[in-house]
């Protein structure tokens, strides 16, 4: 944030204009067990980019719970 300014004036101040807490973690509220997105549903699509490229015949529902119970099972 040091540089920005010299970078790009406009963006340092647009961004001094934002409270903190919408864009930098340190300043989040509440508590994120480990999260770092602060959308679930953010998550879940990460997780399961891999699967939802496979042909819809290649991603038979045992592959998605396989995926889910070692999820759960490293948590």
């Amino acid at each position: 944030m040091n540089t920005l300014p010299q970078l790009n004036p406009t963006a340092a101040a647009y961004l001094r204009n934002i409270p903190s807490q919408f864009w930098v973690a340190a300043f989040i509220p509440g508590r994120r067990y480990g999260e770092d997105t602060s959308n679930i549903v953010e998550r879940i699509n990460f997780d399961f980019k891999a699967l939802r490229e496979l042909p819809i015949i290649e991603l038979p529902l045992q592959t998605l719970w396989h995926k889910v119970m070692t999820v759960r099972y490293q948590r």
